[in-house]
């Protein structure tokens, strides 16, 4: 019995390459033109890969590749990483764009 739910976990996996990845949502910088996503997929290796996509513009947003974060064993680890990086692309963006409130107007 065990034997076949590993084999049926098997084919599944190879019928169905969606099951074998994930991705979080887009997080948005404070203008709302890029967003970050990070995603991460298994190889055939059973490796997992980490990257963070980048989506600019509004009404016709382009889509790339921002980060590729590296290869990790388990999902956890890789999405976790992946993750940090999407929110540290989106908070630099804050950075290089918010106005600066301590400066001196008189």
């Amino acid at each position: 019995m065990n034997t076949f739910l590993t084999s049926l976990v098997s084919i599944l996996r190879k019928a169905f390459p969606h099951i074998r990845h994930g991705k979080s949502e887009w997080i948005v910088n404070h203008t709302g033109y890029l967003r970050f996503q990070a995603e991460v997929w298994r190889d055939d290796n059973d490796h997992f890969h980490a990257v963070v996509n980048k989506r600019s513009g509004w009404m016709n947003p382009r889509h790339e590749r921002a980060v590729d974060c590296g290869e990790f064993d388990s999902f956890h680890c890789a999405m976790n990483t992946a993750y940090r990086q999407a929110l540290e692309l989106a908070h630099l963006r804050y950075a290089w764009e918010m106005p600066d409130y301590t400066a001196d107007f008189h």
